[in-house]
């Protein structure tokens, strides 16, 4: 009986290798499944939802317009040129009318693996009584098709109803900035061009507040109704 060499048996092991992996490639890729993918970022690193943003004009006394962004990411190759992705105002689920917001030119950059889809919010007079909103969902296009299912879909809420912000609570309240009054606010808005209090060290807010004080007394600043201004810092 004829007996096969170690030679031989390398060759033969590294043809039905070869064999094997150009079956598997052919069955699992799909040659249809070709171009790259687009998804939005659904949470940031602090886990908090980014896909659902909640704007009010109202906390930015005297703007007429509001620009937000979501991050749109890449499944697949970076290249050396601009590419155009696509989604679509979404009718079912959306109640702001096209006046109402412009959406930029969707375009990830030349190199980047992210980027950002920007929308202008534009105020107007029925958002002082009611809030709408915006839906967009990512569709293909000539050069990208949708990634993961589950991350097509953005959101932006937004209204100009008078509100108090959330982190005017009432321990802020009773040591620094008194009763919350849309007078007040946009008062400490043109002193501290601020619409949050975020960052700021206790020392650092009393100093603000303070100052804050001395600018209501010097400008002669009331409540809607003629009272005095409070601010319990001292």
């Amino acid at each position: 009986m004829k007996t096969i060499g170690f030679k031989q048996i390398m060759v033969l092991g590294c043809w039905a290798l070869a064999f094997l992996a150009g079956s598997c490639g052919r069955a699992d890729i799909d040659p249809y499944d070709s171009k790259d993918k687009i998804w939005f970022t659904q949470k940031n690193d602090d886990n908090v939802a980014v896909n659902d943003i909640l704007r009010s004009f109202s906390l930015y006394p005297g703007a007429e317009t509001l620009d937000v962004t979501f991050q749109v990411n890449l499944i697949g190759s970076v290249t050396d040129y601009d590419r155009t992705y696509a989604a679509v105002v979404v009718d079912s689920l959306t109640t702001a009318v096209p006046s109402e917001y412009e959406i930029h030119p969707m375009v990830l950059h030349a190199g980047k693996v992210s980027d950002e889809l920007r929308i202008t919010l534009k105020k107007s007079e029925r958002l002082q009584s009611e809030e709408v909103k915006l839906t967009l969902y990512i569709v293909a296009n000539e050069a990208f098709d949708p990634g993961y299912s589950n991350s097509l879909q953005v959101c932006v809420r937004f209204n100009d109803i008078t509100t108090c912000p959330e982190w005017w609570t009432e321990d802020v309240a009773n040591a620094y900035f008194g009763p919350y009054s849309k007078e007040k606010f946009e008062a400490f808005y043109d002193y501290s061009g601020r619409n949050d209090i975020e960052g700021l060290q206790p020392s650092e807010l009393r100093k603000l507040l303070l100052g804050f004080k001395e600018y209501i007394r010097e400008n002669n600043i009331t409540e809607a109704d003629g009272s005095e201004m409070i601010i319990p810092v001292y």
